[in-house]
């Protein structure tokens, strides 16, 4: 049996430079005790939910009602309220592609389905139960793992016929779930704690970021069989059972603070699945392997300067563990050494290189074991300019990439050693409240002189309506974004960019 749903029907031809180990959109049910939305907005809220009740999204109101939706989204985001992941991106798609028959349906169908969530979540804060992990500690990369989430019925009960989506991001190179063989890897069973409960294995069609990216996926879901949920019952999704043989569940190879491993539950036997607040484990990474230098390009004669010395694994993380002593060498002579240590990243000060010329500092542990050398450093008498070394273009699990935006900065800054940095996040999945800790982000990050961070985010769109476009700010403070939901075409992009801001911003 295969359900079709679509989370969104983003296929563009996107090409991701993603910087590091990646974050979620999980907040917890929020209170809303006090109205938050304007008297005029609420008004029109409450039409919504009445129009859509009576009548599903067409082309014909889809974008009217998607105004109202982006609106009453934004302000519930304000207050802490948990969005679907993929509610900012229809929305986009209602505005930019609105006689697209490749979108068109689908776009009307998930605007119904965000509908209904909010009013569930506003209505009935303790309707969509909670979801617990067992995870409690970092993951080694590539590791086998157990991980077990159990997910609470809360309110509103779960109806046969509904049942739990177990999403897997794209982006993610952990193992493949599969139901069928117990004894290999990546075996993912379910229970629940009504044994009356039983549950068919079926797929659902799934788009986006925890479906298929460029084109649609079957994504494992357990459909409900035998009885009803109620309250207080639990269903317990296993990745990486053990029990049959399976060595587990495999990990992620690349370092990540929190990396998402979704589920959404239908209550209503709807095909309507709801978000849960998503689960995560961390990836730390293996013991040292090689060791690099992150150096200046230039340098003035006889002038200090710093070197970052960073220990890391096979793949490239951030190593973990202890770590040997190290020789720096200039020439093929001894220039400074450092001390074993717990730290990964140590930083050398006050180096000096006295003669003009193009220098690679050499780095070995004492036993000659791990090796690696530093960038280019020029030296130059009375230099009169530097080579300055940022990234203008990144991600994190605001969008498509993983891991939080506060570890996206401290990559580029602690382990990249940038000198600049903007987190210019796919406007498609940003939303207001993520735009705010975006804002917040450039001003704690900032270090004038040494780390330069920038306010941005990337409007995106086909390549034949505008492609891809990073809109940077000068300074973060009182700065809104023009994003693709409210200007789907380019022009008009910078048209309300230029009425709302200093252009030398």
């Amino acid at each position: 049996m295969k359900k079709r749903l679509y989370f969104s029907n983003y296929l563009l031809p996107l090409i991701f430079f993603l910087l590091l180990s990646f974050a979620i959109k999980g907040r917890s049910q929020p209170s809303l005790s006090n109205e938050y939305l304007t008297p005029e907005l609420r008004r029109q809220v409450e039409q919504l939910k009445r129009d859509v009740a009576a009548e599903p999204t067409s082309g014909q109101t889809e974008d009217q009602r998607a105004d109202v939706l982006w609106r009453w989204a934004n302000a519930f985001a304000m207050e802490g309220g948990l969005l679907p992941v993929e509610l900012p991106l229809v929305m986009a798609l209602v505005k930019a592609y609105p006689k697209d028959p490749s979108y068109s349906n689908r776009k009307s169908e998930s605007l119904d389905r965000f509908v209904r969530e909010l009013q569930v979540r506003e209505e009935m804060p303790g309707a969509i139960g909670p979801l617990a992990s067992d995870v409690s500690k970092p993951f080694l990369p590539g590791s086998y793992q157990t991980i077990v989430q159990t997910y609470t019925i809360g309110e509103m009960p779960m109806v046969e016929g509904g049942g739990i989506l177990v999403a897997k991001h794209f982006l993610a190179d952990h193992g493949y779930y599969q139901t069928t063989d117990p004894t290999a890897d990546d075996y993912v069973t379910i229970r629940c704690s009504n044994l009356r409960a039983s549950f068919e294995i079926v797929t659902t069609t799934v788009s986006g970021m925890h479906g298929g990216f460029f084109t649609p996926a079957d994504v494992l879901t357990f459909q409900l069989e035998g009885t009803n949920l109620t309250k207080g019952e639990t269903i317990t999704v296993t990745h990486g059972d053990r029990s049959g043989g399976s060595k587990g569940f495999k990990v992620q190879t690349y370092s990540n603070d929190r990396f998402p491993l979704p589920l959404y539950v239908d209550l209503e036997g709807k095909g309507n699945f709801f978000t849960l607040p998503i689960g995560h484990y961390k990836v730390i990474g293996d013991p040292v392997f090689s060791v690099k230098g992150f150096a200046p390009s230039v340098v003035a004669t006889g002038k200090s300067f710093e070197m970052s010395v960073r220990s890391e694994d096979q793949y490239f993380n951030r190593a973990s563990g202890s770590f040997p002593s190290y020789e720096v060498k200039i020439n093929g002579r001894k220039f400074r050494e450092i001390k074993a240590s717990d730290k990964a990243i140590t930083v050398l000060k006050d180096l000096k290189i006295e003669s003009p010329g193009v220098y690679r500092l050499s780095i070995q542990s004492k036993d000659g074991k791990i090796t690696g050398v530093s960038n280019p450093i020029w030296v130059q008498d009375n230099p009169k300019y530097g080579i300055y070394w940022g990234e203008t273009h990144g991600h994190s699990g605001f969008a498509e990439g993983q891991g939080t935006a506060d570890a996206y900065f401290r990559f580029g800054r602690d382990d990249a050693r940038l000198d600049f940095l903007t987190h210019s996040e796919h406007d498609l999945w940003l939303d207001d409240s993520e735009w705010e800790v975006l804002r917040k982000n450039v001003k704690k990050y900032n270090e004038e002189g040494k780390f330069i961070t920038y306010l941005g985010y990337e409007w995106t769109v086909k390549a034949e309506r505008g492609g891809h476009n990073n809109v940077l700010f000068r300074t973060p403070d009182d700065r809104s974004r023009v994003p693709l939901q409210e200007a789907p075409v380019l022009s008009e992009l910078y048209r309300r960019l230029a009425n709302e801001n200093d252009m030398g911003d």
